[in-house]
């Protein structure tokens, strides 16, 4: 079950949180998150067992980098479990401090790196899931998708395209990798090459060919 908490800041260190909970008996489990806003993480802190843990959603708009108004660096939410906590036989003043091995925090979006070399106008994103959980992918999107497109929307939105270094000949050039986190978009029925694409996330490549003239390619 989860402590019915949430703490904006916690004493340690760097890379360390102490929390102190109230003693119990037997084992429980217990559930992090952090990077949110203090709006979500209070919504956090309400949470009382794990199938609410799973069943928050958030605005994925609120916290994709450089987008939407947030910065280029803005932290990524993550999570993490702790499972099979035991109580230590001898509390002391009602609390109890945790021992258990260090949290391990996973990201809650994938990083896409996306790699090019031949002269690009534009990226743009599609079909970005505009809520996430904290608690995993939310399943099946594209039916919720479906059923609620209020609720469960989708995002789109350009990236921004890097200028390419060339060598001493102007010959040879590099292009800059582009790398971005977004959630994963758990569809009921992937199918790749689908010229709807079911509901998965794709890219709109525009670019020039060697006639001049602009194309757009999607992968």
């Amino acid at each position: 079950s989860l402590t019915g908490q949430s703490y904006s800041a916690a004493a340690g260190g760097t890379n360390t949180a102490v929390f102190s909970v109230e003693s119990f008996l037997g084992k429980k489990d217990f559930f992090f998150a952090a990077n949110l806003n203090t709006a979500d993480a209070e919504r956090m802190g309400i949470s009382g067992t794990e199938r609410d843990f799973n069943a928050l959603e958030f605005n994925t708009k609120d916290y994709l980098r450089g987008q939407f108004g947030n910065d280029a660096k803005k932290p990524i939410p993550m999570s993490a479990a702790l499972r099979d906590v035991e109580s230590p036989t001898n509390p002391v003043s009602g609390l109890t401090a945790l021992t258990k091995s260090e949290v391990r925090l996973e990201r809650c979006f994938a990083r896409i790196d996306i790699t090019y070399d031949f002269k690009i106008t534009g990226i743009r994103i599609v079909n970005v899931p505009a809520k996430f959980s904290v608690g995993g992918p939310i399943a099946n999107y594209d039916l919720k998708h479906a059923a609620n497109a209020t609720d469960y929307d989708y995002l789109a939105y350009d990236l921004p395209v890097g200028t390419p270094t060339e060598d001493f000949t102007g010959l040879v050039r590099t292009y800059p990798t582009i790398s971005i986190y977004v959630p994963e978009n758990f569809v009921s029925h992937p199918v790749f090459g689908s010229a709807d694409f079911n509901g998965m996330t794709y890219l709109e490549i525009t670019y020039t060919s060697q006639w001049g003239t602009e194309g757009t390619r999607w992968g």
